[in-house]
């Protein structure tokens, strides 16, 4: 008996000493069939519209390529129903760890396309993916703290 309890005291020192000294996989591990599940499912065309906090509605068109491209188009209304903001913007996007992100490249205008300095942090964004299902993403912003509710483009 105090053998047992001297092997799992033992054993548990090891395992704090290599948590507590910081040490890391060698390799990174392979994914998991539900994180590629998680990345496959924002692949299509979602659709989100939300009211704003100055009373109006941001209404969004959002299309992700299994390449990793997107093309998203922002319309807001204002108050009283009309465009005050549009944009249609393209870029990069990726899903990892529980985390979405964007890396916006640049907009568009008449078909053609207007790049943006990479340089730039702002052109960066990461959410925190708080639910997905076939037809239905929810997200949050790290950065604003907006939450992002999408549906499915039948």
């Amino acid at each position: 008996m105090f053998i047992n309890k001297l092997s799992l005291i033992f054993t548990l020192a090891l395992a704090f000493n290599a948590f507590a000294s910081g040490e890391i996989s060698a390799v990174k591990p392979s994914l998991t069939q539900d994180k590629k599940a998680q990345r496959a499912a924002f692949i299509g065309k979602w659709e989100s519209s939300q009211p704003t906090k100055e009373g109006g509605v941001r209404k969004t068109i959002m299309d992700r390529r299994s390449d990793s491209r997107y093309v998203v188009e922002f319309i807001v209304l204002n108050e009283k129903s009309e465009v005050s903001y549009k944009q249609k913007e393209f870029g990069f996007w990726g899903v990892s760890g529980g985390i979405y992100f964007t890396m916006y490249r640049g907009s568009i205008e008449n078909d053609e396309f207007f790049p943006v300095d990479p340089n730039n942090a702002y052109n960066y964004d990461t959410y925190q993916i708080t639910n997905i299902s076939d037809n239905k993403l929810v997200y949050k912003s790290l950065s604003s703290e907006n939450i992002f509710t999408y549906t499915r483009v039948k």
